[in-house]
């Protein structure tokens, strides 16, 4: 049974703080290229964890509030961290082997989807990356996606408790698939202000300053 006071105080919560920081981002015609602007959307992060708090707080207490908001490591986490590093290494570098190994890639990562992504969204990194050896680069891009979660998992903390420790679980009485939509939905129309705004997606920011 779906408990709707504490999923409405927790939306209404974490929506609340996310969108109201939105709009200085929004006024500012620099949007995110405002020296502020990384403060706000780290401030941002953090919005669901404050509504997890004040949700097992007040709105719906819990008497066991790491429990149930996955705050334990049980003997199956090492096992976990181990297959997400590993598979998100194998999603970087698999393209990378297949391609060149069939000869469908170049063996120069200056032609990979990272690199251009990289060099389309700050230019001025990509002057940088032009002078380094092309082996550093791969090294750099291989490197990165076992360190990234750990560097990225301080911040990525307030979400991270906010959507799997309290809202993926509030949701399961409807059913788990339908709470993986639901929670996937509410997830994307909470980040909206800023993917609007060009937030990894940057052509989006052609569409907010024409509007």
């Amino acid at each position: 049974m779906l408990h709707r006071k504490g999923l409405a105080g927790f939306l209404a919560i974490a929506f609340g703080i996310a969108w109201l920081l939105a709009v200085p981002l929004w006024l500012d015609p620099r949007h995110l290229d405002a020296p502020w602007a990384k403060w706000v959307l780290v401030a941002t992060m953090f919005a669901p964890a404050i509504a997890t708090f004040v949700v097992t707080r007040w709105i719906s207490p819990s008497t066991a509030l790491r429990t149930e908001t996955g705050l334990v490591l049980g003997r199956r986490w090492v096992r976990f961290w181990i297959f997400a590093d590993l598979g998100m290494l194998s999603f970087v570098a698999g393209p990378f082997v297949v391609g060149w190994a069939l000869g469908l890639l170049p063996a120069d990562v200056t032609h990979s989807e990272p690199y251009k992504f990289v060099a389309q969204l700050k230019p001025d990194q990509a002057q940088l990356l032009a002078r380094w050896p092309r082996v550093a680069i791969i090294v750099l891009l291989f490197a990165n996606a076992p360190i990234a979660p750990l560097v990225n998992g301080v911040f990525t903390f307030g979400e991270e408790w906010g959507w799997r420790g309290l809202l993926l679980p509030k949701l399961l009485p409807l059913g788990q698939w339908r709470a993986l939509l639901f929670s996937g939905a509410i997830w994307g129309a909470w980040h909206a202000p800023i993917v609007a705004l060009g937030y990894n997606y940057p052509p989006c920011a052609r569409l907010a300053r024409a509007g």
